[in-house]
């Protein structure tokens, strides 16, 4: 479903701006599973798939890689700067995930989907609306399948 909306974010300094113009707004979704912990400090990552068409950055990038759990090789890009990660994206594949908490408006979003639940924290409760899935898709289609509004 086509929306008109326009997403905007950055980094925490500022150095690295970025624009969404999402032809298809995909359902928010929380991951679960340890990398995210690792990589976020946090007990999951919120974040957002964009088309990479879609997504428009300016400002310099530092860009680092890693294998997430399904084996899929991601590339990942932050403000060299002040290090806040922006987005990820997989090797083949024609999205990109980007950090939610970058987003200039961040202060409502709900995560539809979730991730590598049988690794969440045990006090993490889930809306009864919530989507839920204990690892993750096995492919693109499957992500796609998974986010896609209904």
């Amino acid at each position: 479903m086509p929306d008109d909306r326009i997403l905007t974010g950055g980094c925490l300094c500022g150095a690295v701006r970025y624009t969404i113009r999402p032809r298809i707004l995909f359902h928010l979704y929380a991951c679960h599973c340890n990398d995210c912990k690792r990589r976020s400090g946090s007990s999951f990552t919120l974040q957002q798939m964009v088309l990479n068409e879609d997504l428009e950055v300016k400002g310099e990038m530092a860009e680092g890689g890693s294998t997430n759990p399904s084996g899929a090789r991601v590339r990942l890009y932050a403000c060299p700067t002040c290090q806040s990660r922006i987005y990820g994206a997989s090797e083949g594949r024609p999205t990109s995930v980007v950090r939610a908490g970058t987003l200039d408006d961040n202060q409502s979003l709900v995560p539809k989907v979730h991730v590598w639940t049988q690794s969440k924290q045990p006090w993490i409760v889930f809306p009864d609306d919530a989507i839920q899935m204990e690892t993750q898709p096995a492919d693109a289609d499957g992500w796609l399948k998974l986010l896609m509004p209904r």
